[in-house]
């Protein structure tokens, strides 16, 4: 399967589990707990499509789904994602199993969100030496683990 054929494979759970396990897998629970939640955030506001798997994939959102974004870790997620959608089921990384049971609690409802309903967020050092111009926009609503969580300022809608 191609990587485009991979991807139209995934259901909400394997996409919302696999940017969580791209975009957080180094993270401790409370940092992937907060991917989770913009997630969520995304989601709520209908910019990103109106389910979770649209929020996922959408163009140039999440690095994880962009050689662009790191190669390294591209071909770590494709590879996961085609353990998943492949015909013989392979044992998933310890990670990767823990993103997938995250991603059912959020999508239930059951994560609270620790970011002050952010819709954005990048790494520290990323944020600190080198912010995207966008992010000079938002409010930085907290800091959890290596990321910097950020949302659209409140006296306008969201980007």
């Amino acid at each position: 399967m191609t990587d485009l054929e991979v991807r139209a494979a995934l259901t909400e759970r394997q996409a919302f589990g696999l940017t969580l396990y791209g975009e957080a897998r180094g993270e401790d629970e409370a940092g992937r707990r907060a991917v989770a939640s913009v997630i969520v955030n995304r989601r709520a506001t209908g910019r990103w499509g109106k389910t979770f798997r649209s929020v996922c994939l959408w163009p140039a959102q999440f690095s994880c789904w962009l050689v662009i974004g790191g190669a390294a870790n591209y071909a770590c997620v494709m590879s996961a994602a085609r353990a998943l959608v492949g015909p013989d089921p392979h044992i998933l990384p310890a990670s990767l199993t823990a993103c997938l049971a995250l991603a059912d609690r959020a999508m239930a409802g059951k994560i609270e969100d620790t970011t002050g309903g952010a819709q954005f967020y990048m790494t520290s050092e990323l944020y600190r030496n080198a912010p995207p111009f966008w992010a000079l926009k938002c409010e930085m609503t907290v800091e959890i683990g290596r990321h910097i969580f950020l949302r659209p300022p409140t006296n306008t809608p969201a980007r």
